[in-house]
Formats: C-alpha cells, sequence, structure tokens
C-alpha cells in the first residue's frame, strides 16, 4: 500500500504554471500608452495562519507571490486585507497577533478592514497603537451613545499620481457573531449607507478609483449577498464604487456585478489572494482583470505553493515566522498526550450531525461541572486534531477563541428551542453530550427536532417547562452566537473555566484520548440507507469545499434543488461522477463500490495518492470479487489496503449493496483519520 503526499512530477508542475499564467494579470504596457496599470491585492480572513497544520510556510510563500508581483509593478500596487487578520493558530494567538503583524508590515499591507474576530481580545489589542504599521478602516462602525465613528472610514492612497481610496465596512451581523460585552459600546449599522457616504466623501477629496473593502461576503453562488448588494447599489455607471473586495465567508470570489462592476473575495487562511488589475485610460475610463491567485498547491515556479517539498518562500517574513515560533515553543510545544484516532470536524449526518472532535469536547465540558447535557456551536471547533501526540499548540488552533464554560438550568421545551435553532432555517448545527435527538430538515421550521433522549435512552419531554436540566455550554453560545437567541432569554453562570484549560486537564490527566461517532444526532430523512448526494455532501463538507450549483453539470441536478450545491462542488472537485444517461441520480442509494471511490477520489482531493500494491490481492478476501466493477477494483483494492473500508459478514464485500448510515460515518471517519495521521 503507497500512500503519500502528492509530488508532481515536471510536466504536472509545468502545466499548472501555464494555466495560472493566463490568470496573472501582466503588468505590460495597455495599448494607450498614456494609460496606467494598478494592482489591488487583498488578503482575508488570514486567521494568524503563519504556517498551516502541517508546518508547511503559509506566510513566506504568500509574501514571496505578493512581493513578486509588487516588484513587477513598483509604485502602481496596493495590498490591503480584508479583516480577520490574527486570531486562529497557537504561535499568534499566544503573542496575541504580534508575528502578523509584523509579517503584514513586512509584505506592504497598506490597510486594513475591520473584522469581527478582531473584537474578541479587545479592539485596542490589534487595532490601537501596538506592532501594525497599517491602519484600520470601517466606515460603518459607530460609539453607541454620541454615534461617532471609531475608526476612519476610509483613506486615500496615491500610485503613480493617482489617488485611490480604500473604503472599509464590517458585516452588519456583529450581535450575532461577537460577544454581547465586546460589543457593548459599540453599534454597527448599514453597509450600504455608510459606504456610500465614505465614499461621496472620498470623491470630494479628489479620488479617482473607489474600492470598498468589506469584512462581508456574498452567497456562496457568486451572484448574491453583501459584497453583490454593494457592487449592485453603489457601482456601475454613474455610481460611487468602482470595485468591491470582501471577506468573512472564507470562500473564494472573482466575479462581476450585474452592472459590470468587479467583486471578489480572496478565500481564507493564506491559500492565496486577489490581484485586481485596474487600468486607467488618460481620460479616466477604467478596464479590470481579477485573478485568484492560488497558494496552497505543489508549484515551484509562480505562482510558488507552499505545499512543495522545497517551497520558493519569503526569507524575510521566514524570519520573522521562525522568531515568532521560537517565542511561542514553550508553551505550544507542550506535548499533553497523545490521540488514539484523528479527531475531526466532519459531521456524521447531513445536512447536520456530531462529530469525533464535538463528541469528545461536549464530553469534557459535561463531565467538568457535572452538567446533564452538554452543547457548543459547531463552528467553534476550527481544525481536527491529527492521531498522535496532542501538544497545547494544537489545542490553541482547535479551539482559538478563548470560549468559557457557562451554565445554565433549562426545560425540556427549551432544550427542544435550542436544538430547533440548530437544525432551522439558517441554522449551523450544534454538537453535544450527554443526550441524543433525531430532526427532520423537511418539516418547517421551528418543528424539525421529532424526539430527545438522554443518552441511558430516558426521553426528555419536549413540552415540559417545570422540569429543569443543567447544561454546560461556551459562552459565546450562551450569548446567542449564531442565531441561538433561545440563549438570551436563558440567566447563565459564569464558571470562569477556561474550555481550553478543561481541555488540556482532561488529555493530560487521561494520558490518552479518543472518540467515536455514537448516534448523538439523527436525521430521520437518512433512517436506513444514504443516497448519493447525501454521501457527496458528507465529503465535501469534510474537505471543505464551498457549494456550486451551477457545477454540477447533470441532467436531473439544477440550481436551487436540494444538494445541488454539495453535487457540483463534488463534481467541480471531481468525487463524483454521473451515469451515461447524463444523470446523477441524486436520490438513490449510494453502492458500496460508488462510496468506496467517491472516498478514495476525497483522499485525492486532500493531496494524497492511494493505491494497491497488489489489486488482485488485496481483494481477493472477498467471495464475491468478481461482483466488483472494473472500474472500481482499483480503488477498492486501495480503500480495503489503506484500512478505509471493510467487507461485510462472512467475507463478502457487497459492492452492489446500499450504504447504512452507519456505514457511510465509519468510511469517513476513516478516510478522514488516515490523511489526518
Amino acid at each position: 500500500m503507497f500512500i503519500s503526499r502528492k509530488s508532481p512530477g515536471f510536466w504536472a508542475v509545468t502545466l499548472l504554471a501555464l494555466i495560472f499564467a493566463l490568470v496573472i494579470p501582466s503588468v505590460d504596457a495597455p495599448a494607450d500608452p498614456g494609460a496606467k496599470v494598478f494592482n489591488i491585492i487583498e488578503i482575508t480572513d488570514f486567521h494568524g495562519m503563519l504556517e498551516d497544520t502541517r508546518g508547511n510556510p503559509v506566510a513566506a510563500v504568500m509574501a514571496k507571490n505578493i512581493k513578486d508581483i509588487a516588484g513587477g509593478n513598483p509604485g502602481r500596487t496596493l495590498i490591503v486585507s480584508g479583516g480577520d487578520n490574527y486570531q486562529g493558530s497557537a504561535v499568534s494567538n499566544l503573542l496575541r497577533g504580534e508575528p502578523v503583524m509584523n509579517v503584514f508590515n513586512n509584505i506592504g499591507v497598506a490597510v486594513s478592514a475591520l473584522g469581527n474576530h478582531e473584537f474578541y481580545w479587545g479592539l485596542d489589542t490589534v487595532t490601537g497603537s501596538g506592532a501594525a504599521g497599517y491602519p484600520v478602516i470601517c466606515s460603518n462602525l459607530f460609539y453607541k451613545g454620541d454615534g461617532s465613528l471609531v475608526f476612519e472610514p476610509y483613506k486615500i492612497f496615491v500610485r503613480d499620481g493617482v489617488k485611490i481610496a480604500i473604503v472599509g465596512a464590517v458585516t452588519e451581523d456583529l450581535p450575532d457573531i461577537v460577544k454581547p460585552e465586546q460589543l457593548k459600546d459599540y453599534e454597527a449599522g448599514s453597509i450600504v449607507d455608510n459606504v456610500r457616504r465614505a465614499a461621496q466623501e472620498a470623491r470630494a477629496e479628489g479620488a479617482q478609483i473607489v474600492i470598498a473593502l468589506i469584512h462581508a461576503g456574498d452567497n456562496y453562488d457568486s451572484r448574491n449577498g453583501p459584497v453583490f448588494e454593494v457592487a449592485g447599489r453603489l457601482g456601475g455607471a454613474g455610481g460611487v464604487v468602482d470595485a468591491v473586495l470582501g471577506g468573512h465567508t472564507h470562500n473564494v470570489v472573482a466575479a462581476t456585478a450585474a452592472n459590470g462592476t468587479p467583486v471578489a473575495v480572496a478565500g481564507c487562511y493564506g491559500k492565496g489572494f486577489i490581484d485586481l488589475k485596474i487600468v486607467m485610460q488618460e481620460d479616466g475610463r477604467l478596464t479590470f482583470n481579477t485573478s485568484y491567485i492560488d497558494c496552497d498547491t505543489s508549484s515551484t515556479i509562480p505562482p510558488y505553493g507552499y505545499k512543495a517539498a522545497a517551497p520558493v518562500v519569503d526569507q524575510a517574513v521566514s524570519a520573522i515566522v521562525d522568531a515568532a515560533k521560537t517565542r511561542a515553543i514553550p508553551l505550544a510545544g507542550q506535548v499533553l498526550g497523545t490521540a488514539g484516532t484523528a479527531l475531526t470536524i466532519a459531521q456524521a449526518e447531513y445536512p447536520w450531525g456530531e462529530s469525533t472532535a464535538g463528541n469528545w469536547l461536549c464530553d469534557v465540558m459535561k463531565a467538568k461541572v457535572n452538567a446533564d447535557f452538554a452543547f457548543i456551536n459547531s463552528g467553534a471547533i476550527r481544525v481536527n486534531i491529527p492521531r498522535g501526540d496532542v501538544t497545547m499548540g494544537e489545542l490553541y488552533t482547535f479551539l482559538p477563541f478563548g470560549d468559557f464554560i457557562m451554565t445554565a438550568d433549562l426545560t425540556g421545551a427549551q432544550i427542544k428551542a435550542l436544538l430547533e435553532q440548530a437544525v432551522g432555517d439558517g441554522g449551523k448545527g450544534i454538537q453535544t453530550a450527554g443526550l441524543t435527538f433525531a430532526y427532520n430538515p423537511g418539516a418547517p421550521g421551528g418543528s424539525r427536532i421529532e424526539s430527545i433522549s438522554k443518552s441511558d435512552g430516558t426521553p426528555v419531554d419536549m413540552a415540559d417547562t417545570a422540569r429543569t436540566y443543567r447544561i454546560a455550554v461556551n459562552d459565546y453560545l450562551a450569548a446567542g452566537g449564531d442565531g441561538f437567541s433561545v440563549c438570551k432569554t436563558v440567566k447563565f453562570s459564569d464558571t470562569h473555566i477556561l474550555l481550553r484549560d478543561a481541555l488540556a486537564e482532561n488529555i493530560r490527566q487521561a494520558g490518552h484520548i479518543t472518540a467515536k461517532i455514537e448516534g448523538r444526532i439523527k436525521n430521520v430523512q437518512n433512517a436506513g440507507y444514504i443516497t448519493r448526494a447525501e454521501f457527496a455532501g458528507l465529503l465535501t463538507r469534510a474537505l471543505d469545499l464551498a457549494g456550486d450549483e451551477s457545477a454540477a453539470g447533470f441532467s436531473d441536478v439544477f440550481p436551487g434543488q436540494q444538494f445541488a450545491d454539495v453535487v457540483g462542488a463534488a463534481a467541480k472537485a471531481g468525487l463524483v461522477c454521473g451515469y451515461e444517461d447524463g444523470s446523477f441520480r441524486p436520490g438513490y442509494p449510494v453502492s458500496r463500490e460508488e462510496m468506496t471511490v467517491m472516498a478514495v477520489r476525497a483522499v485525492r482531493a486532500a493531496g494524497f495518492t492511494a493505491e494497491a500494491s497488489n489489486v488482485n490481492a488485496a481483494i481477493a478476501r472477498f467471495y464475491d470479487q468478481d461482483e466488483i466493477s472494473g472500474w472500481a477494483r482499483i480503488p477498492v483494492a486501495a480503500a480495503v489496503e489503506a484500512g478505509i473500508v471493510c467487507g461485510r459478514e462472512s467475507d463478502y464485500f457487497d459492492p452492489s449493496g446500499h450504504v447504512t448510515r452507519a456505514e457511510a460515518a465509519a468510511v469517513l471517519e476513516r478516510a478522514l483519520g488516515y490523511i489526518n495521521r
């Protein structure tokens, strides 16, 4: 069995470079000899990702690519950040964002929008007079009481005699995603109205190009959402905004609004950046070319990738990162214990389910405060914990937000209301301990929870308003974050126990931790066999692929249809194929050989190759080996040798058999566990 990191050969790397050469904006002189070409480079949602979880040099490679572009167009390049710069990695968290500030200073970041995560350590920590050599701008954040602006709304830069204004704004959803005590002195206003006012002021000061830099994104469709609303209402002919750069949603957008205004979002975690090329003709007319520059590759030629065996890095930024790691190592490098299996954030049900990471965390939280039940919003857990040694640094990356454990007494009716919000329209899921629940995503919002039981099977009366249960939650959820507004009606007590400390204590005391899928969260529509679309959904979410309805390309999968976004994402990533008649058959039960092929393709999409050392030997153990389809034999053999799949009773593989929910969850967990070894 051979499973290793992808190492593209010379021709693969060369082809990749040629492809990217087609989209990297050139700074060659345009046809108009008096025209000027500008490169506006956006980084967004960097989240302290100086290195990725495998130690790859994210910041140093990103810096090399950006500096090469800036060096090719000196005096006409402007580098900006869309916010959420600092919180996320152990090194950045431990040093309160200072290493990221130093990296951004070195790259030449000129200005940053305000992100919601900038509130988490207190605004002064990351926006005050510290290491950052660039200002924060925001046109729609005001002090409560006098209504004055907290930050300057825009900044004007002069590049080759041209005034370029950057107007900042932050998501209007701050009350739902920032803790009340961190927002108590501030309030967010309308993005559109305040960007309009600031852009008009910038124009009055002589700005010739105005770009909105907003910590808000689209609706994962490259057509709608806050950035497209700004472009549609403020851009186009006679508008006050020429282009819109976004953030917050962690997806990549390189699109054009209906009125011709360019809209772009640079993804997240330093995986890439936006290069918006603007050509200004002598008469002031503007043309645009938007490119996403991908750094999450193995390329050793421009644009460079940080996953290369010998990455091409910027030495100055590499030195900054190394110095920061040296300062943080005494705590971050401390080994707490070991994980017997990878604790992953992949959810076992679609659209919402439990995860091994969530099960372990909630079990620890429940036991720490002797609660009946424990809950945490799924989004609080950011990355997987690989099998093997677990360090304090990994815990900081796993749970970066400094949440405290809160407790309260809730009735069965209140618990039902909490779970309804987790699986309702716009719900974001939840992780649990001490109870199980079943939901029906096809039922009307507010009526989706069908049953709740304690772990021992004792039913919880969902209509009971008298008997209470002690629950433990993180303080973000207690404050109503992620739409859990029912928590705002409950009186919580602060235990003053940092959740990360409780997890570290648990690992130290146990020495060895593990977790498994237990059926805590069940989608009743998925009872029995899992469909092709559902398994595609599990894989796309596990790989953090952005939904894309337009990419499906099957005769029976249409935009707006349930699962169209995940089927499109899976097809785009090469995880799934259709049938000879052009259909996908999303509602058909997935067969065991289809599931296996999809799982192996997901392993490859994650950056690994899977090959069986001997195909015939690998599947010889199955009495029905001759029934395995020709197109599935090689992937099945690879998956068997990797321990991702196994046979059914009496040494049969049952290639055409339907897949149960439990089987799908087990295969997904094994595949992710192998990737995260």
